[in-house]
């Protein structure tokens, strides 16, 4: 992942990502988590993870940038998906058309 970053193949990056989250609990075949996995997933992993998108994105990737970004939302889901580019014109977008630009001004 960390070559993906340094790379800025943010797009390929993102999937390893997420395929080693769902490694992590044993979810590959699923490709999902529930909640109680994600309310108890490993801290270290996701600081790790967390820790190499902010180095390489210069701290415009990242989960803590996420918290952030849904904490300024008022932590309300469809405002957050519009301010980073994940829900449009009143839908979701699949992941495979998620914009992974940076611009010149962070979220």
């Amino acid at each position: 992942m960390q070559n993906l970053l340094a790379s800025a193949q943010w797009k390929e990056a993102n999937k390893l990502t997420r395929k080693m989250i769902l490694e992590v609990v044993k979810r590959e075949k699923e490709g999902w988590l529930t909640d109680e996995q994600i309310q108890n997933f490993p801290w270290e992993v996701l600081e790790i993870i967390n820790k190499l998108w902010l180095k390489y994105s210069d701290g415009y990737f990242g989960f803590s940038v996420q918290k952030q970004i849904f904490n300024q939302c008022g932590k309300d889901l469809k405002v957050f998906g519009e301010r980073v580019g994940w829900y449009l014109n009143h839908n979701w977008i699949s992941a495979n058309q998620v914009n992974y630009s940076l611009k010149d001004e962070k979220k």
